[in-house]
């Protein structure tokens, strides 16, 4: 690293194909045992974790693959689960080493990496990998999933979103290939993509030529595009995401309840994408919370107890807060709560997370005092706590089947992104997203629908962008009437430009009690609204 730094003159340490096979060696060994004496460095906790105090006597965990007890779908055994963690820290301290060995250098140069992420697989059981943490070492992220930005041909919206978001979250950029469409030539599908990595991933555009196409010359429309990012990169690179909702993903249920948590986060998530939802990531932190107006927590499962008491504090200050399944139904170590630990943290008593249950708590069975300020329909909950609202529905339903497994499967299923879709019971969730709002989403959407928002402000200026993608490549879209809340901006003036026509071309303002409405020129793949308070307008 030092040589590659001082002599060679690398601008970045990149760590390509990032993952770990489990090791054997009797230095891991040891290191596991170290690790679990300082997790426990006494014997009351140790007893309560393991059943035992000795820990020479805990060994590493053994499978019959290469990729040993990849086949648990979900993991109880606290033994797997602290060789989970292990696994994910051993490579956490060996990425903070080197990120400390870089900052000791004349130069100061980033890292980046390539993990296994958004595979649709428990990248911390399969790869001994917690890449959203690590993320906080780095400054670039390779993510190589396959989930190619395209509108499939049965209808399915496949973005980057949860690429890009998350990493955002952690303040990274990320190096995306554009595949196939570099490959195939199929430029309007490309200029989707560019669209989108720059409306979403920091002005980053990501890698536009590769390979054996390196020496082929841009397309005129590609040229185009890039140069009109280029021109106006201050409304991309270094804005703010303004976010009315955040989106908690807790990495015990992810790791330890992968199968049940990740499909419904997966489709929760396709929800508030093409709905409009201007979302961002919290994970597992709750410390900044009081930058939203709404809580989502899909499906997860395994809060700690400071989570759930920073959940209960953010409804009781005013925040909206939408559940669905069994979020908070049991403890980090997967331990089942008798009570849901979330719910009672806001007042109520289930026991389970069901239909049935549903019915049982409206009806009285957690007390007549709690019956009196609950709105109950089938699979749903609604009450105020605090100065907030609550919604919890039973769960999200599955508009596609998942696969099943494969005869002989002996390795965790990879679930790619067949199944995203909106849930089959959106109507109801985005009822409710809308409900512990008080006044609904910013910019209300139809769903599923293929044009998206996202809400920025530039670091310079009186002014606020909607950025739109419009994610199908083969329909222009003509006659939009974009529809904004006021209480997100009340402005003076509104401008309207797209690659194809960067003149700002202004917009009349349609105000009413429920918002400003504007009617938009016809556009092909992107396009930017621009709000002033002032009417300085777009620059």
């Amino acid at each position: 690293v030092r040589y590659s730094v001082e002599h060679v003159g690398t601008d970045l340490v990149y760590f390509d194909n990032l993952g770990q096979n489990p090791c054997y060696c009797d230095r891991c060994r040891q290191a596991f045992t170290r690790f679990l004496s300082g997790r426990y460095p006494s014997e009351q906790p140790r007893h309560a974790r393991f059943g035992l105090t000795d820990l020479d006597r805990i060994q590493i965990p053994f499978g019959a693959y290469w990729r040993p007890i990849i086949c648990q779908d979900v993991i109880a055994d606290p033994v797997v689960q602290e060789w989970v963690i292990f696994r994910c820290h051993q490579l956490q301290e060996a990425f903070e080493d080197v990120a400390a060995f870089l900052a000791t250098l004349d130069r100061q140069v980033p890292m980046a990496m390539n993990p296994p992420a958004l595979y649709g697989d428990n990248a911390a059981l399969c790869y001994g990998i917690d890449w959203p943490r690590l993320m906080q070492t780095t400054r670039m992220s390779f993510i190589e999933d396959g989930n190619v930005t395209q509108l499939t041909a049965d209808g399915r919206l496949i973005s980057q979103h949860r690429c890009y978001k998350i990493c955002r979250a952690r303040g990274n950029s990320n190096l995306r290939f554009h595949t196939p469409w570099v490959f195939t030539g199929e430029i309007e599908k490309e200029l989707v993509a560019l669209a989108e990595a720059a409306v979403l991933n920091d002005g980053n555009l990501g890698v536009v030529k590769s390979y054996s196409f390196i020496a082929r010359a841009l397309e005129p429309r590609q040229k185009q595009t890039i140069r009109y990012f280029r021109d106006h990169e201050a409304d991309y690179a270094g804005v703010e995401q303004v976010s009315e909702v955040a989106v908690l993903r807790n990495f015990e249920s992810l790791a330890w309840s992968w199968l049940e948590v990740w499909p419904q986060l997966t489709i929760v998530e396709q929800l508030l994408i093409q709905s409009g939802a201007q979302f961002s990531y919290v994970i597992d932190d709750l410390d900044d919370l009081d930058r939203y107006r709404a809580l989502v927590v899909p499906e997860m499962q395994c809060l700690s107890t400071a989570q759930v008491e920073k959940v209960a504090a953010f409804v009781e200050a005013g925040g909206g807060l939408l559940v669905t399944g069994r979020s908070g139904a049991r403890d980090p170590w997967y331990r089942r709560h008798e009570q849901n630990a979330l719910a009672a943290a806001l007042g109520r008593q289930i026991p389970e997370i069901s239909p049935t249950t549903f019915v049982a708590v409206a009806a009285g069975a957690a007390g007549d005092r709690q019956h009196d300020a609950t709105t109950q329909t089938d699979g749903e909950l609604r009450w105020a706590h605090g100065r907030g609202r609550v919604c919890w529905i039973a769960g999200a339903e599955m508009a596609r089947p998942l696969d099943p497994p494969l005869p002989g499967q002996i390795h965790t299923m990879i679930h790619g992104n067949d199944y995203w879709d909106p849930p089959a019971n959106w109507p109801r969730i985005l009822d409710g997203l809308d409900w512990v709002l008080r006044d609904g989403r910013w910019i209300p959407m139809e769903v599923p629908s293929t044009v998206v928002p996202q809400v920025a402000r530039p670091a310079e200026g009186d002014r606020l962008l909607v950025h739109l993608v419009n994610y199908d490549p083969a329909a222009r879209v003509e006659g939009m009437t974009l529809s904004i809340s006021r209480s997100l901006i009340e402005p003076a003036q509104a401008t309207w430009r797209t690659p194809e026509a960067p003149d700002p071309r202004k917009l009349a303002i349609r105000v009413s009690d429920a918002g400003i409405r504007l009617d938009l020129p016809a556009w092909d793949h992107h396009g930017t609204v621009t709000l002033a308070h002032n009417g300085g307008g777009d620059r």
